[in-house]
């Protein structure tokens, strides 16, 4: 990566700053399971940030030792912030469902 990738790679690193933290206020306040699951769907999106900032950087590798050709780590990153919203607001859908 050379400088001018840095840029959006940063952007992202702020952006879930700035969600990470109400997040962690939600999280101790709510103790809803869907509201929970939105929570750490927004901390893990910040974890995954720091960690493509920390790649970028080479402090931390792409791959893992085991599976030297494969960026699982990221890959995991990167999916489970979405899911964790998915499942989170998919019940609470569920559970508005009138009958």
């Amino acid at each position: 990566m050379n400088h001018t990738e840095l840029i959006p790679v940063l952007i992202r690193l702020m952006g879930a700053f700035l969600v990470a933290f109400p997040a962690i206020g939600v999280w101790s306040s709510v103790r809803d399971l869907p509201w929970t699951l939105i929570a750490a769907g927004s901390l893990l999106f910040f974890v995954d940030a720091l960690c493509a900032v920390l790649i970028y950087l080479g402090i931390f590798p792409e791959t893992l030792p085991f599976l030297p050709r494969i960026p699982l780590l990221p890959a995991v990153l990167a999916g489970l912030a979405p899911l964790c919203w998915a499942v989170g607001f998919l019940i609470i859908l569920i559970r508005r469902r009138r009958y």
